[in-house]
């Protein structure tokens, strides 16, 4: 007879939660609309070179390097960057990769003006360095078969959440 009750009590308890509102709430479930609202909301500063303009947080500073490359840093620490690479189509994607990288997830991005691969790398200092940290980094490989280039946007995930580094990338436009 206990058990009963205290079933009976659980049960109405449970369905309690499950049925709280019969108010439903309209979410925006469209990941483009959704990535246009933070995107407006979080960038803040529009960084200009002859080749391209992208957008970072106003927080990061960004330092313009030989050949229309790009570090960007926070409180001086650098968090990620934008170089532009050789890129050969009838290779692998692996040539994009810097040396001493373990890819730990890869896949190709739809939505933006070229194609977009998207790659998660564990890298780890050379041997000979006698460094041992390991740095997980998130690299956005914007493709342009025709000029045999590749635009490598790329972030520390200790410092960049995946969001933000998307924003960036949507924000990213060729001249």
């Amino acid at each position: 007879m206990n058990r009963f009750f205290i079933l009976l009590f659980s049960v109405i308890f449970l369905l309690s939660f499950t049925s709280c509102s019969n108010e439903t709430k309209k979410l925006n479930t469209n990941p483009e609309q959704q990535l246009n609202q933070s995107l407006n909301t979080q960038l803040k500063q529009n960084i200009q070179t002859d080749l391209y303009q992208i957008s970072i947080p106003k927080e990061w500073t960004a330092e313009k390097l030989d050949g229309n490359m790009l570090a960007f840093k926070k409180e001086n620490k650098k968090i990620g960057g934008l170089d532009i690479l050789g890129y050969y189509p009838e290779q692998p994607i692996s040539q994009l990769e810097p040396n001493h990288s373990e890819v730990i997830e890869s896949k190709a991005l739809e939505g933006f003006f070229t194609e977009v691969v998207k790659v998660k790398l564990k890298i780890t200092p050379p041997a000979a360095s006698g460094e041992t940290t390991v740095t997980e980094q998130v690299h956005l490989f914007f493709i342009i078969k025709g000029k045999k280039i590749a635009y490598d946007l790329y972030f520390n995930t200790a410092d960049v959440d995946e969001q933000t580094a998307l924003n960036i990338a949507k924000s990213l436009k060729l001249k």
